[in-house]
This record gives C-alpha cells, sequence and structure tokens, in this order.
C-alpha cells in the first residue's frame, strides 16, 4: 500500500509540473496585434523584447536589382523588359559600390511591373542617379493611379496620380550625377509629400483620392524615348511612411 500511494504521488507531482509548464509556454508567445499601426511594433517576453522591422510593415513590392527584375517579397512578378534597341537589361553598381546591384537604363530600353497594388494611403522609396539633363521627362510612374517620379532639369518631383488631378511637390536642384534617396507618401488627409536624402521637400495638400486597385508600373518610359539613369532599390508600400521611416530607408 505504501509503494501505492508513492506512486500515484509521484504520477500527480508530474501532472502537475506539465500543466504548470505548458501554461507557461504559452504565456511567453504573445502575438502582435495584425492592426498595429505604429513605426515600431513592440512584442514582450520573458527574454526581453523583440522588435520588428518596420520597414517590412505593409511593404507590397521590393525590387533590389541584385542582377535581377524579381520581387524580393515574391508578392508580385518580375518585372518585364521592353527593348527598343537593346536586348537585355543592364546593370552597374549601386550606391554602396556593390557590382551589379542597381538597374542601368542607357535610353535603349524600359521595365515595367505589372499590378502593384496601390491604396489611398500609399509611399514608394527608391534611389536614383540621373544620367542626362532633361526639360521634363517621367521616370517612374504607373499606368493609372499612384506616387511617380519626374525630372525637371535638375530637380525631381514627386508626384500623386489620383481619380482626377496630379498634384507634385518639387525637389532642391542637384548639379551632380550622383545617388539620391527620394520617397513619394500619400496619405488619407490627401497630404502629398517628397523627401530627398532624408530630409522633406514639401508638402501639397490636395482633394482628391487614390482609388485602390492594381497598377502596372513603368520605369525608364519617356514620351518620347527612354530615360537615361540609375535605378536601385525601389520598394512600394500600402502605407503612408513616417518621417522615421524614411530616414531609416535612407540610411540603409
Amino acid at each position: 500500500m505504501k509503494k501505492q500511494i508513492l506512486f500515484f504521488a509521484a504520477i500527480t507531482s508530474a501532472a502537475i509540473f506539465f500543466s504548470c509548464s505548458k501554461e507557461k509556454i504559452q504565456t511567453q508567445q504573445p502575438i502582435a496585434s495584425p492592426e498595429a499601426t505604429t513605426t515600431t511594433q513592440r512584442i514582450s517576453g520573458e527574454g526581453g523584447q523583440i522588435y520588428i522591422n518596420p520597414l517590412s510593415y505593409k511593404l507590397e513590392a521590393w525590387f533590389p536589382f541584385n542582377s535581377n527584375v524579381k520581387d524580393s517579397t515574391g508578392h508580385l512578378l518580375a518585372g518585364k523588359q521592353v527593348p527598343v534597341q537593346r536586348t537585355g537589361i543592364r546593370y552597374t553598381y549601386d550606391r554602396n559600390g556593390k557590382a551589379n546591384a542597381a538597374l542601368k537604363l542607357d535610353g535603349s530600353y524600359y521595365v515595367y511591373f505589372t499590378q502593384v497594388p496601390q491604396q489611398t494611403n500609399t509611399s514608394m522609396s527608391v534611389w536614383l542617379k540621373r544620367g542626362e539633363q532633361y526639360d521634363m521627362t517621367e521616370v517612374i510612374i504607373p499606368g493609372g493611379q499612384g506616387p511617380g517620379i519626374y525630372q525637371f532639369g535638375n530637380t525631381f518631383r514627386g508626384v500623386v496620380y489620383t481619380s482626377a488631378n496630379t498634384p507634385y511637390v518639387k525637389s532642391a536642384e542637384f548639379n551632380d550625377q550622383k545617388w539620391h534617396h527620394l520617397v513619394v507618401t500619400y496619405d488619407g488627409n490627401y497630404d502629398l509629400k517628397l523627401y530627398v536624402d532624408g530630409s522633406l521637400q514639401g508638402t501639397w495638400h490636395y482633394t482628391d483620392p487614390i482609388t485602390a486597385g492594381l497598377y502596372n508600373y513603368f520605369v525608364g518610359l519617356m514620351s518620347l524615348g527612354n530615360w537615361k539613369g540609375c535605378v536601385d532599390d525601389l520598394r512600394f508600400y500600402s502605407r503612408t511612411l513616417s518621417a522615421s521611416d524614411v530616414t531609416a530607408l535612407y540610411n540603409l
């Protein structure tokens, strides 16, 4: 009888220990709210705090142009080349000096991406290095609605194609052919903002929304001919990037 009592006590203790351990494990795995919209989401756990990369939040497409025109998020199909004189996409050194890690457009072709998601709250981030000087030309534009970038002489303009109009913000003048980081944002209050190299260039308040949908995007396609320059790290977000987000992208 004594042995049976001891055996029963051991089984009961083990069951209690297992139950407590399971409860402890479950309480160590909180889930981040999918509705979180803050720049940084924080998850608390017994081992400390885990920070989710805010630059991945609502990132719809990302084209780093590392010897290809594929979307690194896996959301979209790879880009397509439209040759005029050249067959085959060219690549060059990126802003960090890495070979074959940026798109080089020499005027003989352009690239387009199909069905890029756009919302009223939207952002586009890209690194650009202009080639020639143009009076006015498209650099990156949607085949519908969404943010875009033009080149005017030595300046860039951040634009947004809405349901009725095309407001824009003009950048500072660049007398160089160096890499520059540009971010165009548009929010639910219809404020268009342009950032260049981490600094806000201006804001344009308008009254037209973007009609949510899937739109093709064209890189290097001009009204007359094709744009010459280099493009790197093109990103599309279905949210309005904050000033701290822009700074983080610029410092990557």
